[in-house]
């Protein structure tokens, strides 16, 4: 970011990394809004984008977020599926919920969040 304040990536990944460990979520927005103006289309931006909205509080707008970057991997990103998860299940919609955890779990067992997505599939009604 020193070498290039606009460079997508690197202003995604800080505006996660805000989002995932404390920081301010403000200069994240901001962060992430930078990087999806640079780079519309990436999936990972759009995470970040519906991960920083889901943190705010701001549910519908993180659902749509959360959907399209989920679309874009093809259903095959477990951190995105249970991001989404968690979405539906702040949303009320605990069987569409129950469905992504589900699918996060199928796509990765391990993958970082997994402890954290059991515990939401128990919550949730278990398997």
């Amino acid at each position: 970011m020193d070498l290039n304040k606009n460079f997508p990536p690197a202003a995604n990944n800080l505006a996660y990394n805000y989002a995932q460990y404390g920081g301010n979520l403000d200069v994240a927005l901001g962060l992430a809004q930078k990087a999806r103006e640079a780079n519309p289309n990436d999936a990972g931006i759009a995470d970040t984008l519906g991960w920083i909205h889901f943190k705010k509080g701001t549910y519908v707008t993180a659902l749509g977020l959360l959907k399209e970057s989920n679309e874009k991997y093809k259903g095959q990103n477990a951190t995105v599926l249970y991001h989404l998860a968690l979405a539906h299940e702040k949303s009320g919609e605990d069987k569409l919920a129950k469905e992504a955890v589900q699918k996060a779990l199928a796509v990765d067992q391990n993958f970082p969040e997994a402890a954290d997505a059991k515990k939401l599939l128990d919550s949730l009604g278990g398997k």
